[in-house]
């Protein structure tokens, strides 16, 4: 089995999207776009199944998997304006979506099944997890076993029972000395043969030509990456944990972003110039983010409606904490975006996305940081979060909200510590402090929509951040290592259960208010 290794832009700092999850919208988005590449020609049906025990049975629909399916299946990217009308648009294609609620069995509970039938009438299944944060895998395709998390350019033969060891024909054929094949797994069912091979550079149309011939095969599929950081031999992985990066360190007041740019040109195999330019872009991002939701923004189909601007109105009667205020104010213009379908960045997820900038440019506006030490406090928190990724999850629907705002807390923490010049010790101690005290936070969202309680964890999240930043800066010790604290972390989480998961069976979730307000918004729907 291959892991895909973590990468600040691909699993911490995105994707850049619209909708309520990322692990619903934006991790269903991918699926798609996966799935039409695979189909080789139009698609004119696709039954999606949820099995019962899962999460995406109740949230499907409120938290955006079926827009994000479907906008997948048309060939949306997952920060087009059009994703929100993707159902209407399938329609209006020829494109019939179907979504049923069966039992099968299932290892994790965002599960999707999907069968699909092209215009030529042949027909094609998958089966693909969302693993959090819009980060996706493949397991099934046509009953073989695979390995698809849209890092590679991918190329699947099918063949007829074939004399012979397939694997020395693949290792031994003159056709991939000159090309970029990473990988090839070899998967038999009956008399059929599936070789899945993995590239990490785009094949050409003779080229494919010349590899289907030369294996006989009856047909073929492929597709292209759908994550912005691709894999391959080149790429190598720096450190896995915090204490492989402590012992990285090339001097005693070395910065967490400067590790991060080492970690993610590694890891991508692109130079550190590059990785910049992307903070760069995903810190604009953020900040337009800020400026919308300051600016107002409505969506009739949402719980809460604009609020970010009573912090500035009611100033006069706060008490005086202009910092906290602004990061408040912050974190609750980019959740405003986001609940009424603008661009945001999963950070590390939609549902805590509000949080890193929040606190980055909350204290940056306040304190008057530069852009540049933006940029640095992003990509420190990039770091922590891929320590984090390595080792726990960022899915609510596994380990709770303590994987997303808590994770983001953890986060934000670094950055602040980062904004204030610290070092990347302190840096690590103080994320280290403030996961610590977010464990058991569950994820029960309030008629089935990412707002409530999420604006308040996201608001948490930040201001926890900024305080365990300061304390450590001042020297109170955060005694626990962060490992072992990312370890604790995972345990608590996965021990939640189920229904305080991200299943809306549970929790504010069946609260007469909630349920009330459930209807009210399903009413709109109709």
């Amino acid at each position: 089995m291959m892991d895909l290794p973590v990468s600040i832009f691909n699993d911490v700092l995105g994707p850049v999207m619209r909708g309520p999850s990322s692990s619903h919208t934006a991790a269903a988005a991918r699926i798609g776009q996966l799935a039409r590449q695979l189909a080789g020609g139009k698609i004119q049906k696709a039954v999606v199944e949820f099995t019962p025990d899962g999460s995406l049975a109740t949230t499907y629909h409120t938290q955006g998997s079926d827009i994000g399916l479907a906008g997948g299946l048309l060939g949306l990217s997952l920060s087009s304006p059009e994703l929100l009308k993707s159902l209407s648009l399938a329609a209006q294609n020829g494109l019939d979506i179907q979504f049923h609620i069966r039992k099968y069995e299932a290892t994790h509970p965002n599960t999707y099944k999907l069968s699909l039938t092209t215009s030529d009438s042949s027909s094609f299944s998958l089966t693909a997890l969302s693993t959090g944060g819009g980060m996706i895998q493949i397991t099934e395709i046509d009953g073989f076993p695979a390995e698809i998390y849209g890092d590679y350019w991918e190329l699947l033969l099918y063949l007829p029972d074939t004399p012979g060891d397939i694997s020395e024909q693949v290792k031994n054929s003159r056709i991939f000395q000159d090309i970029s094949l990473e990988n090839h797994t070899i998967h038999c069912r009956n008399q059929d043969h599936l070789i899945h091979l993995k590239f990490s550079q785009a094949l050409e149309e003779k080229t494919i030509a010349c590899i289907t011939r030369q294996f006989n095969c009856n047909k073929y599929r492929y597709t292209s990456p759908v994550l912005p950081v691709t894999s391959g031999c080149r790429n190598r992985i720096l450190f896995h944990t915090a204490a492989e990066l402590e012992n990285a360190f090339p001097k005693p007041d070395t910065q967490l972003w400067e590790m991060a740019l080492k970690y993610e040109s590694q890891r991508g195999n692109i130079s550190e110039d590059e990785v910049w330019k992307m903070a760069a872009g995903i810190l604009k991002i953020m900040r337009q983010a800020v400026q919308n939701g300051l600016q107002g923004t409505f969506y009739k189909n949402r719980i809460l409606q604009q609020q970010s601007h009573l912090m500035e109105n009611a100033a006069a009667r706060l008490l005086q904490a202009p910092l906290i205020n602004k990061i408040s104010q912050y974190t609750m213009a980019v959740m405003e975006t986001k609940s009424a379908f603008g661009t945001i960045v999963a950070a590390p997820t939609a549902g805590s996305c509000a949080a890193i900038p929040g606190a980055i440019l909350g204290s940056a506006d306040c304190c008057g940081f530069t852009e540049e030490d933006c940029i640095k406090a992003l990509l420190a928190a990039g770091i922590v979060g891929v320590l984090i990724a390595q080792r726990s999850t960022f899915s609510a629907e596994v380990a709770g909200c303590q994987a997303e705002c808590g994770s983001a807390s953890g986060m934000a923490a670094a950055a602040i510590v980062q904004l204030m010049g610290g070092s990347a010790r302190t840096a690590l101690q103080a994320s280290s402090f403030a996961l610590q005290n977010i464990f058991g936070m569950v994820c029960d969202p309030v008629a089935n929509r990412v707002e409530v309680p999420c604006l308040g964890k996201n608001i948490l999240a930040a201001t926890n951040g900024f305080t365990a930043a300061n304390l450590i800066t001042a020297g109170v010790n955060a005694v626990l290592p962060l490992d072992e604290v990312i370890a604790a972390m995972d345990e608590v989480g996965r021990s939640l259960p189920a229904k305080l998961r991200c299943t809306a069976l549970g929790g504010l979730s069946v609260t007469p208010t909630s349920l009330a307000i459930e209807k009210q918004l399903k009413n709109l729907d109709e």
